[in-house]
């Protein structure tokens, strides 16, 4: 990874089973894991899982165009 990410897990009913905010490249080739198990990853850019108010009893649509 080249810039700051975070990571959202999603379940099969889209449910938000965790979030690993601010991962830096630094971090490489450290691993991250949901605290539940997951179907879904999302990468998007670091912030991005706060300015979307995004926590883990979250549920809903993935909109590209909000993110």
């Amino acid at each position: 990874m080249n810039y700051p990410i975070d990571i959202i897990w999603f379940d099969q009913d889209m449910y938000i089973v965790g979030i690993s905010k601010n991962l830096a490249p630094s971090t490489y080739p450290q691993t991250f894991y949901p605290n539940s198990p997951s179907v879904y990853t999302l990468e998007v850019a670091a912030g991005s899982a706060d300015r979307l108010n995004l926590n883990s009893a979250a549920r809903g649509q993935l909109n590209c165009k909000a993110i």
